[in-house]
């Protein structure tokens, strides 16, 4: 399996539409940090399956969120996300 990790400072929105390089069991692990500013507006692909809570619609001022990305396959629909955030 082949893991990437990332951390993304934010400073406008930011969108998770499409994904590249998809292959089975490959998994990515982005850290989002949400401090300069006011919150963050958050859009994912409609096509990833969310594991646990749906997706949220914004990361809040000072936080930091975690998304962790798992491809099964080759497609949009075989990605399996998790997405988790400071309280």
């Amino acid at each position: 399996m082949t893991l990437a990790y990332q951390t993304i400072s934010t400073t406008a929105q930011i969108d998770f539409t499409t994904t590249s390089n998809r292959i089975a069991v490959r998994s990515c692990v982005t850290q989002i940090e949400a401090y300069a500013g006011g919150s963050r507006n958050l859009t994912f692909n409609a096509s990833w399956v969310p594991l646990g809570v749906v997706f949220p619609a914004s990361l809040s001022a000072n936080k930091v969120g975690i998304l962790s990305l798992i491809s099964l396959g080759t497609a949009e629909t075989d990605i399996r996300a998790v997405f988790t955030a400071q309280p």
